[in-house]
């Protein structure tokens, strides 16, 4: 069962979640957001010796966050 499958239920307000700048629809019980633009993307975990690549985010949400790359 799904995240938002386990929300169905519950009751849910507009807001600007924390470190984003766009309105989402957020569980008022426990803070769950239901991001409403699915994308397909896809993500890779580039190793080298006992190394691991990361990227900081250069857009929003969480600018500024290391992340693995993906697009």
């Amino acid at each position: 069962m799904s995240d938002f499958e386990q929300h169905k239920r519950r009751p849910f307000v507009r807001e600007i979640p924390e470190g984003d700048d766009r309105e989402r629809r957020v569980c008022a019980d426990c803070g769950f957001i239901d991001y409403e633009n699915p994308k397909i993307v896809v993500g890779s975990v580039a190793t080298w010796e006992d190394k691991i690549l990361l990227c900081r985010r250069a857009i929003h949400p969480r600018m500024g966050y290391w992340t693995l790359p993906a697009g």
